[in-house]
């Protein structure tokens, strides 16, 4: 946008904001202009937390393959309460840290390296698994 990489959401004029700029494409103008901040990221908290979020993903996606019957519920239970942590580590992080906090950053990581698609996928198996077989 104008040159610049941005992230677009909307969100309701009610729902607090926690990004650093927020324009209103109503009135065509900026409600809170960004200002450019030097992050102070440690990238090793960033890796190892993302990293550990993938491992139980990679982990989920081994045991659907192998599982039936009453499994196929308890990884069911398993893959939505991980997205849920990943969720809240994102929304805390945002909270807590800005845009440039470790769980965000690493929700970030798992996104773009489609991890979170992943997550998604097995959790979708799952449900299949449990009631085509």
């Amino acid at each position: 946008m104008g040159g610049q990489d941005v992230e677009i959401y909307f969100q309701d004029v009610d729902e607090p904001h926690n990004a650093s700029g927020l324009y209103s494409l109503l009135r065509n103008e900026w409600i809170t202009e960004p200002v450019y901040n030097e992050p102070q990221v440690d990238e090793r908290d960033v890796t190892l937390k993302a990293y550990r979020i993938k491992g139980e993903i990679a982990d989920l996606e081994v045991a659907q393959q192998t599982s039936t019957g009453d499994d196929l519920q308890k990884l069911q239970d398993t893959a939505q309460e991980l997205r849920n942590k990943v969720a809240k580590m994102r929304k805390d992080s945002l909270t807590d840290d800005g845009e440039f906090g470790i769980g965000n950053l690493a929700f970030k990581e798992l996104r773009n390296s489609e991890y979170m698609e992943r997550l998604i996928n097995v959790a979708n198996r799952l449900y299949d698994d449990k009631f085509i077989t």
